[in-house]
C-alpha cells in the first residue's frame, strides 16, 4: 500500500488518540472563549446595575418635579378639580405658566 493510499483510507475506530500539539490551538481558543464570555457577562451585569440606577434616579427626579408642580398649584390656590399642565420656560429667568387642560 502506498503512502497516498494510506492517507485516503478513512478511519472507523471508536477512539482516535490525538497529540497535544494537534489540540493546543483549539484548547487555547476554548480558554480565550471562556474568558471572553465571563468578561461579557460581567459587563452586562454592570450595565444592568447602572441602568437600574439611572432609571431610579429618573423616577425620583420626575416625582420631585411633579411634587413641586403640585405644591405650586396649592400655593396659587388653584381648584384641584381642574387639570393643569405646567409649561416651563425655555431658558432660565423666563416666566412659566400653568395651562388648564380641557377634560373630554
Amino acid at each position: 500500500m502506498t503512502e497516498n493510499q494510506k492517507k485516503q483510507k478513512t478511519t472507523t475506530e471508536e477512539i482516535i488518540d490525538l497529540e497535544w500539539e494537534e489540540l493546543e490551538d483549539i484548547f487555547q481558543a476554548r480558554q480565550i472563549l471562556s474568558e471572553t464570555e465571563q468578561k461579557l457577562a460581567a459587563m452586562c451585569l454592570q450595565w444592568e446595575r447602572t441602568k437600574i440606577s439611572y432609571l431610579t434616579q429618573i423616577s425620583n427626579i420626575e416625582q420631585a418635579m411633579n411634587a413641586g408642580a403640585q405644591d405650586l398649584l396649592v400655593d396659587k390656590n388653584v381648584d384641584q378639580s381642574l387639570t393643569y399642565e405646567l409649561k416651563l420656560p425655555a431658558s432660565p429667568g423666563e416666566k412659566g405658566y400653568f395651562l388648564r387642560r380641557d377634560e373630554k
